[in-house]
């Protein structure tokens, strides 16, 4: 066996892929989308709020 598929054949024989596996991987996926749209929506306030302050002081 070639050195770099002997090496392939280690690495892929150290991961074993289970269903547990799996579904924890689909489930951090999730959360992490979950986050980054809470983190939009939080963005989009700030900006709101920061666009509102700005008419404010050119209205002075």
């Amino acid at each position: 066996m070639n050195n770099s598929r002997h090496v392939f054949v280690t690495a892929a024989g150290s991961f074993a892929v289970t269903i547990e596996s799996v579904i924890g991987a689909i489930v951090s996926g999730g959360s992490a989308a979950g986050a980054a749209g809470t983190l939009y929506d939080a963005y989009k306030d700030a900006n709101s709020d920061l666009a509102q302050a700005a008419s404010y002081i050119d209205r002075i």
